[in-house]
C-alpha cells in the first residue's frame, strides 16, 4: 500500500542485484543505511558523534596504542540472536585475516597496518591493541559514509568462500531486511523487521519508520524530473 511505503532514489542501476555481501565489495547506497550498522555514526551538519553499535565514546590509553569499546547490551540481529562482543571481534578478525576480502572503506588495509590484536573483555567491551599510536583509529568504525559494519558470527562463520558469498538472504542488524528486487538492478523493497526496537535506530529515534522501503533507478535527470 502506497501509505505504507516511501520511495527513494537510487541514484544507479544495481550491477550485483540480490548480492548483500558488502564486506566483499557489494554496493552499499541505501542498502548500508537500511540493513547495516557499524559502532558510531558522525552527524555531517553538527559533527556530533551518536552512538550507534557501540554505547560510549571510544576509550583510548595515554599513547592511543590501545583502544577499547563499550557496546550496547540490548541489541538482536533480525534473526532474533543477540548481538555481542563476539560479532565485532570476529567481524574485525575475519576481514583482517581474509585473503581477498577488500570491503569497500579500505578496511583491511588499515587494519593490517594498524590492528596488533582484538580481544574481547566481557560480552559488551572490546580492546584492540594497536602497532603504533593512532587516535583516529576509530574512524574505521563510524559511519560518515560507511564504517565497518558489523558481521553476524553464527551466520558468516558457516560461509565456506566469503570473498564470493552473495550473502543472498541477509541476517541484519539495521531495521530494514530485504524482501525483493529486480533481477535487472533497478529497484528493491525492504521491510521493517517486527521487532525494529531492538536496533539501534530503533533505539535512537523511538520511531519504527514505514513499513516499506523501496529504492528506485529512474535514470538520468530529465527521466527523474518527469
Amino acid at each position: 500500500p502506497r501509505e505504507e511505503l516511501f520511495v527513494a532514489d537510487q541514484i544507479f542501476r544495481y550491477p550485483d542485484s540480490g548480492n548483500y555481501n558488502v564486506w566483499s565489495g557489494a554496493q552499499t547506497p541505501h542498502r548500508h543505511a537500511l540493513m547495516m550498522e557499524t559502532l558510531w555514526y558522525r552527524d555531517q551538519e553538527t559533527g556530533e558523534r551518536i552512538m550507534g553499535v557501540a554505547s560510549s565514546e571510544p576509550q583510548y590509553n595515554d599513547d592511543f596504542t590501545q583502544m577499547t569499546v563499550t557496546l550496547r547490551d540490548n541489541l538482536t540481529w533480525s534473526d532474533g540472536v543477540a548481538f555481542s562482543a563476539d560479532d565485532l571481534v570476529f567481524t574485525v578478525q575475519t576481514i583482517n585475516d581474509t585473503e581477498g576480502l577488500v570491503g569497500s572503506g579500505g578496511w583491511k588495509a588499515q587494519l593490517n597496518q594498524y590492528m596488533d590484536s582484538v580481544e574481547k573483555l566481557d560480552d559488551s567491551t572490546v580492546q584492540f591493541d594497536l602497532k603504533e599510536a593512532n587516535p583516529r583509529f576509530h574512524s574505521l568504525f563510524e559511519t560518515r559514509w560507511n564504517g565497518m559494519y558489523m558481521m553476524p558470527k553464527h551466520v558468516v562463520e558457516t560461509v565456506e568462500d566469503l570473498v564470493t558469498w552473495t550473502d543472498p538472504e541477509p541476517v541484519v542488524l539495521g531495521v530494514y531486511i530485504p524482501i525483493e528486487a529486480d533481477a535487472t538492478g533497478y529497484w528493491e523493497l525492504f521491510e521493517r523487521r517486527e521487532d525494529w526496537q531492538n536496533t539501534p535506530a530503533g533505539i535512537i529515534t523511538g520511531n519504527a519508520g514505514p513499513e516499506y522501503i523501496m529504492t528506485i533507478f529512474y535514470g538520468d535527470s530529465t527521466k527523474k524530473a518527469i
